[in-house]
């Protein structure tokens, strides 16, 4: 049995032949642009994509934002990601390959907006992804890839109910784990209803998880299913990730201008495919989708990586709408898909959880919001509380019902993050 390319996602997602249709009919002077939101890059790298627009680069780790977007490549003890930047953008559109002597990226022709919004790619309330998201939104970017997330936050909310109406179709990672720790479901904001959510599926077209692996395997977040409408599985782990710099006993080295390795993993390895493969249709659809409103074209595009899903595994719990077939996609008509879209309402936090509370009308709106996130965050930090909570809403059920006081009381009793005196009062009211 002949040994697998390296570059075998490109045949699983159909992205080889999806890249060459497109590529041949390249006759207009538009350019699809992706935003890569990410760590930076190894500036020295031979396979960078081509369309990099370094000129229009932006770094927000630094106060005031720069515009060098090198990735320093410094490996730290906790959370670092070293390199992360380079490897998914050389998946998203990275040029030509001296390991298979071929383009690697999905759409190594796009325009690639650079920006730098991290060393790590685990966010816990930053204010920095929406920054990204509305800079790219300003440079007139067609489509995000976000291979980084954590929990929610209100500017988290606001920056993705903008792009949404500004026709930016966001591809998010829905997030990675080790054995289920720290957290093994969709992170944000890939769990945004407005933001294509990317998990992962193996070659063999498994799920990129396995509970008896354990702690030191890492494996992609999923669920809870009721979660899970707005995501679409692509091919992870071992794909090729670009180097960044060389380390040799511990020693940072300079970068590495030409190599690879073959262990690319995580939701980073699969979101540049359907990153990509929303670029190519939005490049060859682009006559039909421009005229469409902004939100209508998002759900278009949506509409498009469903319909063409691969959902022969039958596993919506793991892969979402199903896997990603981008040949396919391109066969998916916008003219025809667009009176048949809906527009979704904006991503807020509003539990009836506590809308339901009594003291719930005498909140003003500023602290009703900063009460529904410390809800969700609380739920996050604790298992079982925020499948709980979505089962009792989900159920129509009211403050009446026991359910509910089992419910406050298991907030009013958490230690870890214990709820502040606002939520405390307001729960017990």
């Amino acid at each position: 049995m002949p040994k697998p390319r390296i570059d075998w996602f490109l045949d699983h997602a159909r992205l080889r032949d999806a890249r060459s249709r497109v590529m041949a009919q390249l006759v207009s002077a538009f350019r699809v642009t992706v935003a890569h939101l990410d760590t930076g890059y190894n500036p020295k790298h031979v396979g960078l994509p081509r369309g990099l627009l370094w000129g229009h680069g932006i770094d927000f780790t630094v106060d005031p934002p720069g515009n060098d977007v090198s990735d320093p490549g410094v490996p730290e003890p906790l959370l670092s990601s070293p390199g992360h930047g380079t490897g998914t953008a050389c998946l998203l559109a990275g040029g030509h390959c001296s390991a298979t002597g071929e383009d690697l990226g999905g759409v190594p022709f796009a325009n690639i907006l650079p920006v730098r919004i991290s060393d790590h790619v685990w966010h816990l309330w930053t204010s920095v992804i929406p920054k990204g998201i509305h800079y790219a939104i300003e440079q007139g970017a067609h489509v995000i890839n976000l291979c980084h997330g954590g929990l929610p936050t209100r500017s988290w909310a606001d920056a993705v109910n903008a792009a949404y109406e500004a026709g930016l179709v966001i591809c998010a990672a829905t997030g990675d784990n080790f054995g289920g720790l720290p957290y093994r479901w969709v992170v944000w904001p890939a769990r945004y209803p407005q933001v294509i959510g990317v998990a992962g599926v193996t070659y063999a077209g498994k799920p990129y998880f396995n509970a008896s692996y354990g702690v030191g395997t890492l494996e992609g977040n999923f669920g809870p299913t009721g979660d899970m409408g707005n995501v679409i599985a692509a091919y992870t782990p071992n794909v090729p990730w670009a180097q960044c710099r060389l380390v040799t006993n511990g020693q940072l080295g300079g970068y590495v201008t030409d190599g690879y390795d073959l262990d690319g993993g995580g939701t980073s390895g699969s979101t540049p495919q359907v990153a990509a493969a929303v670029a190519l249709y939005m490049q060859y659809w682009w006559p039909t989708l421009e005229k469409l409103q902004g939100w209508q074209r998002v759900e278009v595009v949506r509409a498009a990586l469903k319909a063409s899903a691969n959902t022969s595994a039958h596993d919506v719990e793991h892969f979402g709408a199903g896997c990603l077939d981008a040949m396919a996609m391109l066969n998916q008509d916008p003219a025809i898909l667009a009176p048949t879209v809906k527009k979704l309402i904006p991503s807020e936090f509003q539990y009836a959880f506590l809308t339901q509370q009594p003291g719930w009308p005498a909140t003003v709106e500023g602290e009703r919001r900063m009460l529904q996130i410390e809800l969700t965050h609380i739920a996050l930090s604790n298992p079982g509380l925020w499948e709980a909570v979505n089962a009792w809403q989900a159920s129509g059920a009211v403050t009446a019902d026991p359910q509910f006081q089992t419910l406050r009381n298991a907030f009013l009793t958490c230690r870890n993050p214990r709820p502040s005196k606002a939520l405390r009062d307001l729960l017990m009211s």
